[in-house]
């Protein structure tokens, strides 16, 4: 009887301390969040607001499962655009040189519940597209609008909008001069999301 109580009390208190741990290292007191790189991305994150690209994150929002990275089970296929910013935008300089993937890992996963205490993914969404290298000198998915497409972002159809995101998950993969024997299946997968 008196090793359950032990045991017990162990483990209440191991869980108290995982949290008191949690709560620090998202908390401003965590000297991780004074990266230049990581305020950087932050305030970028507070300017990124486009009306514009409504369709393209609707689009994204249909055709993604879209969680944040703290309800999601470690290695489950679920997106989480806020984790994109911070593993698109951050490296190398929210890591330590010849840190361990694990390490790398654990640090993704705090800068981004981090950025999710501030902003939505919807936020996270539309600073991805305003600043994503598309490739070919194509910064932000106005630039690559005009550069794969020859259009204005306003006046792409269906199609080309939902070129454009696929591009943000694989640039190479779905670029429209590139793979032109793929893409037209995706393209066609992804209406067939969007107008259920």
């Amino acid at each position: 009887m008196k090793s359950i109580k032990l045991i017990l009390k162990i483990f209440l208190g191991s869980l108290i301390v995982l949290f008191g741990i949690y709560f620090f290292l998202i908390s401003d007191y965590n000297n991780m969040f004074k990266n230049e790189r990581f305020i950087e991305i932050e305030k970028s994150i507070k300017k990124s607001k486009s009306k514009k690209y409504a369709d393209l994150i609707s689009i994204y929002q249909k055709t993604h499962s879209i969680e944040n990275v703290n309800n999601r089970i470690i290695k489950n296929r679920k997106d989480c655009p806020c984790l994109s910013v911070v593993k698109k935008f951050g490296y190398p300089k929210l890591y330590e040189k010849n840190s361990s993937q694990i390490r790398n890992g654990i640090n993704e996963i705090i800068y981004t519940n981090k950025i999710e205490k501030t902003f939505t993914q919807e936020n996270c969404l539309t600073f991805l597209f305003a600043s994503y290298d598309f490739s070919c000198e194509s910064k932000g998915v106005e630039q690559a609008s005009k550069y794969f497409f020859n259009k204005n972002i306003e006046d792409l159809n269906q199609s080309e909008k939902i070129n454009l995101v696929l591009m943000v998950d694989n640039s190479a993969l779905y670029n429209p001069f590139k793979n032109k024997s793929l893409l037209p299946k995706k393209i066609e997968e992804y209406k067939k999301i969007i107008n259920k």
